[in-house]
């Protein structure tokens, strides 16, 4: 629970020493004046300690209205010296002490017609005169500070240090008192003449107000001028208040970290925690109590550690001018800090929440009056001055939760009827459903970027590496719920030096116990074999964050065009875009005859009890096996030719009875369709039929020439079908008569639209 804590106020009680020295102004010696007295004869009446710490300077600003006579007013400064209150308690208050120069009189003001109100500040604990301003508040008129003027500014500027440490967080703690003053109270005491002790007054009058100090007669009204009868004059005490506020930070060791080891949570220095678009100078005037409306603004870079790191948990605090507002829907990073390397960020609206809610959604407890601060329906929350803002921050490590998948429809490729004898096939998919994928595989490689990275400005496109180190590789991840499509992973943004480049494969390409998936030497890239086979054993898939919906194959380069940059953890909320493909290239080849007397059988047995003797297809002269670099998705062949492969005959053989088959079908590894330096060595097809063994030979399917191609950016109808490309299915149209092979259609499918699934990316607190 976070907590919403004050700050103790400071109170202290003004005492006087006698002087020894006697000066003479004005024809007058100082042992003949009153003294402005801020003494007490005792402290019973005392609600709050005085400073504590050590002895404490105090600058004090003086002004003198004189009654009766709104126009004549006098300033002047002075400083003391306030003891340190070793009693500490409800009744006890710090004693001060004035040197001879900095005694100021009634008599020098306006004598029985003053009234006075001071306005004061300190910093507890401190008396060196480059902490506190002591050149602030003057008199500003004569050389002879003794002397009262006519300067009427009471402000001061003041500024906090972008880079705090315990020590210059109490060097800036300023504290003031302004109740001696117009509208004031707990700041006169006045002589009872019936009791003959001092006791509290806030009597104000009409030629006084509330708060002002004056000269009181015994019997006389304080609304009337004062008489040449006895009197004594009030006393004043001072009850100082914090100006600023406060922020403290405890951050505790979370989820994702090793709680039981040092190795992790790691803040190498105390320049971790940022406080961004404080307000960290402004100008404030010690008579309203009040800061100027628009203060300087400002990141603090570093904050003060108050305790030392454990490997759990640790504590820091801030100082500030008040005035910051946490809004309630606020997306603003109000604070920044880096554990392991890796940046975390607290927005307004959460700290707006933290301080409105507890573990039961209540209100938390403001530890200076006990109220609940709720302000649900509030649209935020102002930092006030004097109060220390506490927030519990439990720091855990946001795994990457949630990544969703489609796979595809294959891209169908049709080539129209062509007159040639010989044909040519390519691999399409069994089922082109483009659903969300059920069978995944995640891997991911980190590429160090050499600095922590804050914002998108950063390139990583290092895609071929080793994908197998440990703790990165073979991720089954778990679907949120079936068939959602949504998938967590046990995995985590490490820090804000690493990109990530996740790639995804499916139980095929995976292998048993991962398996197929291997490093080659030299290189250490990682990859996956693939080898052919039918059409529904051998659906290799791979997939990857892709910055682009048309994706086009490079023969050299595979689809590094196309890939998205490495991810890195830079934002509370990120999708990542999974585009899977399908890897082989799907042949089909369909069969067609004539209806007239130069018609083959393509089937012998038909309408008799013997057993069919069906047509062979098989493909020539081609590659069976082939890698696939884990990084960007190139297929390179491997091993050696093939003479032959038989394709699978299909099991309902007609389409149209007698005349047309369904498609023979075979899973092909993406090659090129002629090799060689004089490209002599060409991929091709033969068929057999069942009517006297009759051979259909096409020795080069490299010259045909699509009629349509869906969206595939690799092929157009204008230029022949010379290489089979991944995710590309071929459907090739024989038709075969007595003569020969009349006509040749081949049409390229769509592209399959591998859709990404999103996945939110938070840092949590």
């Amino acid at each position: 629970m976070k907590q919403y804590i004050f700050t103790a106020v400071l109170a202290s009680v003004l005492l006087t020493t006698s002087c020894s020295d006697d000066t003479v102004e004005n024809g007058i010696s100082d042992s003949q004046k009153e003294m402005i007295s801020f003494s007490l004869s005792d402290g019973s009446i005392q609600t709050r300690a005085g400073f504590i710490g050590g002895d404490t300077k105090i600058v004090m600003r003086i002004q003198s209205n004189e009654r009766g006579n709104t126009s004549s007013v006098k300033y002047n400064r002075t400083c003391a010296l306030a003891v340190k209150d070793v009693d500490n308690n409800s009744t006890s208050f710090s004693t001060v002490g004035f040197n001879t120069d900095d005694i100021r009189y009634w008599d020098d003001a306006h004598g029985r017609k003053s009234l006075l109100s001071v306005y004061a500040i300190a910093i507890p604990d401190k008396q060196d005169d480059n902490i506190l301003p002591t050149s602030t508040l003057q008199a500003g008129d004569n050389t002879d500070e003794k002397a009262w003027g006519s300067n009427a500014d009471h402000t001061l500027t003041w500024s906090m240090d972008v880079d705090q440490t315990v020590e210059n967080i109490a060097n800036k703690d300023l504290v003031f008192s302004n109740n001696i003053k117009y509208g004031g109270q707990n700041g006169v005491y006045r002589w009872d003449f019936s009791t003959g002790n001092w006791k509290f007054s806030d009597n104000g009058g009409t030629n006084h107000d509330p708060g002002q100090m004056l000269f009181y007669q015994n019997g006389v009204d304080v609304t009337a001028l004062p008489t040449e009868a006895a009197g004594h004059f009030d006393r004043g005490h001072m009850v100082f208040n914090h100006a600023l506020s406060r922020m403290t930070i405890k951050l505790e060791e979370g989820t994702g970290f090793n709680t039981t080891s040092t190795s992790d949570f790691q803040f190498a220095t105390n320049t971790n925690i940022k406080l961004l678009n404080m307000p960290i100078s402004g100008t404030f005037n010690v008579e309203s109590g009040q800061w100027a409306v628009s203060p300087t603004t400002g990141t603090i870079n570093t904050i003060a550690p108050l305790q030392s790191y454990t490997t759990a948990q640790g504590e820091y605090r801030a100082q500030m001018l008040p005035g910051y507002k946490f809004n309630k829907t606020g997306t603003d990073n109000v604070m920044e800090f880096t554990i392991d390397n890796n940046t975390y960020y607290i927005t307004q609206q959460m700290l707006f929440e933290a301080l409105t809610k507890d573990a039961n959604g209540d209100g938390v407890k403001d530890e200076g009056d006990g109220d609940l601060i709720d302000q649900a329906s509030s649209d935020g929350i102002v930092m006030e001055m004097g109060k220390n803002y506490t927030f519990a921050i439990k720091v855990n490590k946001k795994g990457i939760e949630s990544i969703t998948a489609t796979l595809v429809p294959w891209s169908d490729v049709k080539a129209a009827e062509f007159p040639i004898k010989n044909g040519h096939i390519n691999i399409t998919t069994a089922s082109a459903t483009g659903t969300s994928c059920s069978d995944l595989y995640l891997y991911r490689y980190g590429q160090d970027m050499g600095s922590i990275i804050t914002d998108d400005n950063y390139t990583a496109v290092n895609y071929s590496a080793n994908y197998l180190t440990t703790g990165n590789m073979g991720v089954q991840p778990t679907e949120t719920s079936t068939g959602s499509g949504i998938w967590t992973t046990p995995w985590f943004f490490e820090d804000n030096t690493t990109a990530y480049h996740i790639r995804s494969i499916n139980s095929t390409s995976y292998g048993t116990g991962g398996n197929n998936v291997v490093n080659t030497t030299p290189g250490n890239k990682t990859y996956f074999n693939m080898s052919n086979g039918t059409q529904t054993a051998k659906d290799y898939h791979w997939g990857a964050p892709m910055k682009d919906v048309a994706f086009k194959y490079d023969v050299n380069n595979g689809y590094t065009g196309h890939l998205y940059k490495g991810i890195m953890a830079i934002n509370d909320d990120q999708t990542i875009n999974i585009t899977e493909l399908h890897m082989m290239s799907n042949i089909n080849v369909i069969l067609t005859t004539s209806t007239g007397s130069d018609a083959v059988q393509l089937r012998t047995g038909e309408g008799t009890t013997t057993s069919y003797q069906c047509a062979t297809v098989q493909l020539t002269r081609l590659y069976s096996n082939a890698q696939v670099d884990m990084g960007i998705g190139l297929v390179t062949p491997s091993g050696t030719l093939a003479d032959s492969e038989t394709m699978t005959a299909p099991t309902d053989y007609y389409k149209t009875n007698g005349t047309e088959t369904n498609p023979f079908t075979w899973a092909v590894v993406p090659q090129p369709l002629y090799r060689g330096d004089q490209q002599t060595d060409y991929v091709g097809i033969t068929i057999t039929t069942p009517d006297n063994n009759q051979y259909y030979v096409i020795k080069d399917l490299s010259t045909i020439i699509p009629t349509s191609v869906g969206s595939s950016q690799n092929q157009t109808t204008s230029e022949a079908i010379t290489r089979w490309y991944p995710n590309h299915q071929y459907t090739y149209t024989f038709k075969i008569t007595k003569k020969g092979i009349e006509n040749i259609t081949c049409t390229l499918a769509d592209w399959s639209v591998v859709e990404a699934g999103n996945k939110d990316i938070n840092l949590e607190d």
